[in-house]
């Protein structure tokens, strides 16, 4: 994967003006997310590898995630999508986002994200979400893809 950094340069280049046409949850899936984790390398019209509304609880009223990135069988990422126009720091969406991570207990990491800001936070030993994210990316930053959360609230991991 060394030419991901060009690619994410040209994915920005040419969804520059799309945030501001994705006011719903569905269009911003399918016009910046669904093409945005295909330049990560996830597949995502392969069930073995990504699962779409992908059901987390068990033995309860199922939620369901956005997205599971699928390792081994089992969910190791969460994804929750909300529409480009929201906010990714509403404390509701990381409460939202931490339920779906508790339910799945093979997740490791999750991610909440309206298509232009990625907020990625680990699960600790205790099976709960992080507080605060561990890195935060901006798809469509001049200056780089990502902004690292200062390195004393970092976990050194990688993601799959």
């Amino acid at each position: 994967m060394t030419d991901l950094l060009p690619r994410l340069e040209a994915y920005a280049l040419e969804r520059a003006d799309y945030p501001a046409l994705c006011d719903t949850e569905e269009q911003t899936k399918i016009t910046l997310i669904n093409p945005y984790l295909e330049v990560l390398g996830f597949d995502v019209r392969n069930p073995k590898a990504v699962r779409l509304e992908f059901s987390t609880g068990v033995g309860k009223i199922a939620e369901r995630v956005d997205y599971a990135i699928i390792r081994d069988g089992n969910p190791v990422i969460l994804i929750e999508a909300k529409s480009a126009t929201a906010s990714t720091e509403s404390s509701a969406h990381l409460h939202q986002i931490r339920r779906y991570a508790q339910d799945a207990p093979t997740v490791r990491f999750a991610a909440l994200t309206n298509g232009v800001k990625w907020r990625w936070y680990h699960k600790s030993g205790d099976g709960r979400l992080s507080d605060e994210p561990f890195m935060i990316c901006d798809t469509f930053c001049a200056e780089g893809h990502r902004r690292q959360v200062p390195r004393d609230r970092q976990r050194r991991s990688n993601i799959v």
